[in-house]
């Protein structure tokens, strides 16, 4: 018999601040953590928007100013992951500390830190080079100073594949807490706001503005015309359940199944006809030993990609047939832009937390029914809804899909 993975931690770190339970309040609420941006010059493009986080909430996390000197993404991971390990009331020792692992998932990366390495060597030569800096460009670099702050010394694996790589770390720290080489896994994902690649994104033409139309986020809507880049982490704390019980944890929720797969279609697009999403949603449900009409809720992955967002309803559509019409979606993106790795993570921390109060957030800025994406959308406004199960929804660029299955415990 399978070992039950449970959630027994979670952390934020937005631009709503530090706390996840304000993080949610927000989102159900119906508000925004997208801004002007304030961190680099925003001239060269029309899109100005995203979403920016404070270092001032990085230092109420991190104390050690020798930490405050690396990189933002890795203050960044470094605060939410000490967050998760608090939340969920663990204390690493030199017992458990080799039972504990990290598993970590990024887009970029230290992406800013590689930047300024260019500029240098390009302006003043090598020997402009901090090896220092260098050395923190490394995409293990954030889990690495994670490990070393919460001494943690069991396994620390590293994805950097955007949101496909969130996935990735989510099913390996399953299979690494099921074959019980470890207890514990620290599971998580950041991404910081770089000028490079906001201006990359621009003329692929994936940013909002990228025609007439306002800009800004808005998943599922008729008039979307591009996504909202945001920076971001989080992390979530994964235990089997007879570890969790043992513990007198808090529980947050049960993965009960998830599923994988890509649908070799192109490199930088997914297949139009929306196969990958509903391979990938079908997997999930055989994983999970579960119809498709228990799902209460899906967590969707849209963010405001005219394609993208058509292909999940597409996929929606196919996986679940005439119960797609019926069972609630709705995609947070609207508020919190376009967050790479970190996204997925957003997802399943918002939904544990929608299956604890009983409530689903809205897919806000909507004002204009797209008819191909037909599905039973929460819009602008939170749905009151009795939630024991969730389906969580991941993708990336390249037809690299994830599902994940939350069950209330």
């Amino acid at each position: 018999m399978k070992q039950r993975i449970v959630i027994t931690g979670a952390s934020t770190v937005t631009t709503f601040g530090i706390d996840k339970n304000n993080f949610f309040e927000n989102i159900v609420s119906g508000r925004s953590c997208i801004r002007e941006i304030t961190k680099f010059p925003n001239r060269k493009i029309p899109s100005k928007l995203g979403g920016e986080i404070s270092s001032e909430f990085l230092r109420n996390v991190i104390r050690d100013e020798r930490l405050l000197r690396t990189t933002f993404i890795s203050q960044i991971a470094l605060a939410a992951g000490i967050l998760c390990v608090e939340d969920a009331k663990i204390k690493i020792t030199k017992d458990n500390s080799s039972k504990t692992g990290i598993f970590f998932a990024t887009s970029q990366g230290s992406i800013n830190a590689i930047e300024k390495i260019h500029k240098n060597l390009l302006g003043m030569g090598p020997q402009s080079v901090d090896p220092l800096l260098f050395a923190e460009t490394v995409f293990n670099a954030p889990a690495s100073l994670l490990s070393i702050k919460l001494g943690i010394r069991g396994p620390c694996v590293v994805m950097p594949m955007g949101g496909g790589g969130s996935g990735f770390v989510l099913a390996y720290a399953i299979y690494y807490l099921r074959t019980g080489l470890i207890d514990c896994a620290l599971v998580g994902a950041a991404d910081e706001l770089s000028e490079a690649v906001r201006e990359a994104y621009f003329h692929l033409g994936v940013l909002s503005p990228c025609d007439t139309k306002p800009e800004g986020s808005r998943p599922f809507d008729k008039t979307r015309n591009g996504m909202v880049l945001s920076e971001g982490g989080a992390f979530v704390m994964l235990e089997t359940l007879s570890n969790a019980e043992k513990r007198n944890a808090h529980i947050y929720g049960e993965i009960i199944g998830f599923g994988m797969c890509s649908d070799g279609y192109r490199l930088a697009d997914c297949d139009p006809t929306g196969i990958g999403v509903a391979m990938v949603i079908k997997k999930a449900l055989n994983s999970a030993k579960i119809k498709k009409e228990v799902i209460d809720y899906i967590c969707a992955f849209a963010n405001s990609l005219r394609d993208l967002d058509l292909v999940e309803a597409k996929g929606i559509k196919a996986a679940l047939g005439d119960y797609a019409y019926k069972c609630p979606v709705s995609s947070i993106k609207g508020a919190t832009g376009m967050l790479g790795a970190t996204g997925l993570f957003y997802n399943i921390i918002i939904s544990c937390l929608a299956i604890k109060h009983n409530v689903i957030p809205p897919t806000i800025n909507y004002k204009h029914f797209d008819p191909e994406c037909n599905l039973n959308l929460v819009t602008n406004n939170p749905k009151i809804a009795k939630l024991k199960t969730v389906l969580v929804e991941g993708y990336c660029w390249g037809g690299i899909y994830n599902s994940f299955i939350l069950r209330k415990v």
